[in-house]
């Protein structure tokens, strides 16, 4: 075992004192340590380089693959509220608050001159994927007869309401999405009408 000197200071009624003070290096130095031979450090850096190469390289191969199946893909039967496009390829994205309104990706950024900016977007790749979602289907035929949000007085509340499970307030989904409500409180969110 190596040994390791250390000098102290130790400042005492305005004196400096120097003590010598030997601590226990349980550590092997680097040089006592095993060597690996040239060659196969040679051999592991050439493999780890070929591996790092070929990662890149798929990954990059992948990054393609999706640009051109996302290029193909096709919402059918889908305008573009903003170019008026049809079908939109690529990404679409569609209004949660409003009841058909989509956007392509080339106006999506436009969106804030031509939509209410309060209103969120959903990105969807590909619709054939979701065509059971709640999201892609036209929600203005969700009626909750008989119920009112407590915030914008909304009556009947249209699409998903969402009920507060310790107040048993009702909320619509833009007064939920603009978080007008204590956001500890559960909500149960309903989406066909009782």
């Amino acid at each position: 075992m190596a040994s390791v000197i250390a000098t102290m200071l130790h400042s005492s009624s305005g004196r400096r004192n120097f003590d010598v003070v030997k601590l226990e290096n349980n550590y092997p130095s680097v040089a006592s340590q095993n060597k690996i031979p040239r060659a196969s450090a040679d051999i592991i850096q050439k493999r780890t380089n070929e591996a790092i190469k070929a990662a890149i390289e798929s990954n990059s191969e992948m990054i393609d693959k999706k640009k051109e199946i996302q290029s193909f893909i096709q919402h059918i039967n889908i305008t573009c509220d903003g170019c008026f496009k049809s079908p939109i390829i690529g990404d679409r994205y569609k209004c949660m608050f409003c009841p058909n309104i989509d956007f392509c990706q080339d106006c999506k950024s436009l969106t804030t001159n031509q939509h209410d900016s309060n209103h969120p977007l959903i990105c969807i790749h590909d619709s054939r994927l979701y065509t059971s979602s709640i999201y892609v289907q036209n929600i203005s035929e969700y009626i909750h007869l008989n119920t009112h949000c407590v915030y914008c007085s909304v009556s009947p509340i249209i699409g998903i309401r969402y009920q507060c499970i310790p107040c048993g307030m009702n909320l619509c989904e833009k007064c939920e999405f603009l978080c007008l409500h204590d956001i500890s409180h559960k909500r149960l969110k309903i989406i066909l009408p009782e």
